[in-house]
């Protein structure tokens, strides 16, 4: 889909505003003004909602989620990351993530790759420090739905 006109928007885009993309989808399911049914799909947008509310949302940006995978969720960062979550239990996956991120700045490394789909014994790989430029918080955008005083 394309991003909405200025024109239909509620409130005007931040500057750097950028929309996560998901890829992966049933092309037929997609119809204009009728609600997915794609349960990939659902917990995509799922996701999206726990993100923001995450202590990851000021960390990375989400760049994209590939649902084309049954029963887990492939998200890019725009910081390179890759994480793997299941379709369920987002903010434990969520916290998980944030706990790890957390060792690695400690330790001066960045995550290459993380699949919190598995229970114990999470798979992870790291970044060569050499190769990676050093991160830096994502500005905090305030929400299109804060009220507002008249």
């Amino acid at each position: 889909m394309s991003p909405l006109e200025p024109q239909q928007r509620s409130s005007a885009p931040q500057p750097g505003e950028r929309c996560a993309m998901i890829t992966g989808a049933n092309p037929a399911e997609l119809r204009a003004g009728k609600q997915i049914e794609s349960p990939q799909v659902r917990a995509a947008l799922k996701f999206l909602t726990a993100f923001e509310h995450s202590p990851m949302a000021p960390m990375v940006e989400i760049a994209r989620i590939d649902v084309s995978a049954p029963d887990v969720l492939h998200v890019t960062t725009a910081q390179q990351n890759e994480i793997i979550f299941r379709m369920v239990d987002f903010e434990k996956q969520l916290n998980r993530w944030w706990l790890v991120h957390n060792r690695g700045q400690e330790q001066a490394r960045q995550i290459a790759s993380l699949d919190l789909s598995v229970m114990d014994n999470i798979p992870l790989r790291w970044f060569d420090v050499a190769a990676v430029p050093p991160t830096v918080a994502k500005p905090k955008r305030s929400s299109p739905y804060k009220k507002k005083h008249v």
